[in-house]
């Protein structure tokens, strides 16, 4: 019979991802959807390490700080981040901030994969950046 301990190492190795596929998240290369996919799925599942709140800034304000944070984040070796940008508007007329910050981390050199929180860690409001690490 199995103790809990060798059942609990072979469900983690059978439901985890090895470095190297996380580490390709943080990679400049696409090989594919199929890669792509997996590489969402293992930036998913990192813990957000830090996180910038934009609300009340102005457009450009607000790029310049996530280009700032991007950039500390990538320095302080911060594998995943979290950007609150809001929802825009109450009516949800509005989410020119959340649609900019979008576009700016699909162009940003140290922006790797995103995606959307979970409504309890932001939801629609912010976004998470699997942060590219700088070639050395």
């Amino acid at each position: 019979m199995n103790d809990f301990g060798s059942i609990l190492t072979a469900w983690e190795q059978k439901h985890s991802y090895s470095e190297d596929i996380i580490a390709k998240c943080f990679d400049d290369t696409d090989n594919g959807d199929a890669q792509a996919a997996v590489h969402k799925i293992a930036a998913r599942r990192l813990p957000v390490e830090d996180e910038l709140d934009l609300h009340a800034m102005k457009l450009e304000e607000a790029l310049s700080a996530v280009d700032r944070f991007l950039r500390q984040s990538a320095a302080n070796g911060k594998r995943k981040v979290l950007i609150v940008h809001g929802k825009g508007n109450h009516d949800g007329s509005s989410g020119l901030l959340r649609t900019e910050v979008r576009k700016f981390l699909e162009k940003h050199e140290l922006a790797g994969e995103t995606g959307i929180p979970k409504r309890g860690e932001g939801g629609d409001g912010a976004t998470w950046v699997a942060v590219r690490q700088r070639s050395r």
